[in-house]
């Protein structure tokens, strides 16, 4: 299967965005937020302190300062959509431009009766990651590992009927860089529960698609393009002040097999969730390489905008120990008059 130009039906968001407006929108529909955080790595290899968590081409984990806006879309019949858009201006110490603007959320999803809509940047529909957000984590994910794409373009439909969901996107498959190059990426998941319902969830995915190798807006390996296919299995329980969660990944990846496994345990060890101690399993097969890590974290909620976290990682190949460091700031703004006023 192949799609070309498949990356046209994001630049269809920024068209829905502009006729949307010509909609009379009613007062104190949307919320703004700002952000901001200090995010620094210490390795035992180089024994040196860097400002950013995981990797320089990582985007979310940078010294950063942003926003976060959610609109309300809605007429006389009530709510029939949102818009969100988070962006922010983050620091490179080792790479240039030194600073970098990042646009992670970009969509308009459009709400129906019977399901949903979006288009722009958005979560593809895979695994955990499609209702987990994880942009502030110190702990990787298995997008962070190059299995999935934490953000691409696109667009994606969803349905729900009682205690079953589906999630299905078609993608550019380049990540969070916006390219035109005959790139793309299906995929679907099929739940059972909803994690912020039921507290629990379980979902099997797959993915399959030619997309690009990247890490943050860097587009790898001359901008070949990567046939894979994936199938997947999810699970997230909480029972009282214990969170597990498991994300699993197999098939292959330019014609070799390619596997990913990630186990995460959480205990909220305060009244309202406010400290988390977390560790986690990673473990990836890729391209014949073998890469396996075991992580602690901590993570304390100063109060209701500040969160401090810190995590330490064992990279089991290399024998590497590091440290990750990071202060949170998120603030919530009163509601204003409106997007198109």
């Amino acid at each position: 299967m192949q799609v070309p130009k498949s990356t046209v039906v994001a630049l269809l968001s920024l068209l829905g965005l502009m006729l949307l407006c010509t909609k009379p929108l009613s007062a104190s529909t949307y919320l703004l937020f700002t952000e901001a955080q200090i995010a620094a790595n210490w390795q035992e290899t180089d024994d040196k302190w860097k400002l950013y968590s995981h990797h320089p081409h990582e985007v979310m984990q940078k010294p950063s300062l942003g926003f976060d806006y959610i609109q309300r879309l809605r007429d006389e019949n009530g709510d029939f959509g949102i818009i969100a858009i988070q962006a922010r201006l983050a620091y490179n110490q080792d790479v240039k431009p030194r600073f970098e603007p990042q646009l992670y959320n970009a969509y308009l999803k459009y709400k129906a009766s019977a399901f949903n809509l979006w288009v722009g940047h958005n979560k593809p529909a895979f695994g955990l990651n499609t209702y987990l957000d994880n942009h502030a984590a110190l702990l990787s994910d298995l997008a962070m590992k190059g299995f999935n794409f934490d953000r691409d373009w696109g667009m994606g439909l969803e349905l729900e009927y009682k205690d079953l969901s589906f999630d299905n996107s078609l993608t550019t498959g380049s990540g969070m860089k916006l390219v035109a190059d005959g790139s793309f990426l299906h995929s679907s998941r099929f739940a059972l529960y909803d994690m912020s319902r039921d507290n629990r969830s379980f979902g099997i995915s797959y993915r399959r698609g030619k997309t690009l190798e990247a890490m943050g807006y860097q587009i790898m390996h001359n901008a070949k393009l990567h046939p894979e296919y994936q199938y997947g299995f999810d699970a997230a329980l909480r029972w009282e002040n214990v969170e597990l969660k498991t994300d699993l990944s197999m098939g292959e990846f330019m014609n070799k097999a390619a596997e990913a496994i990630l186990v995460r345990g959480t205990w909220y060890a305060l009244e309202e969730d406010r400290l988390q101690i977390e560790g986690q399993y990673l473990s990836t097969e890729k391209l014949s390489k073998t890469y396996t890590e075991y992580s602690m974290g901590l993570n304390y909620r100063i109060n209701t905008g500040l969160t401090a976290r810190v995590a330490s990682v064992y990279h089991l190949s290399s024998e590497d120990l590091g440290v990750m460091m990071q202060l949170y700031y998120y603030h919530t703004w009163s509601a204003l008059r409106g997007l198109c006023d």
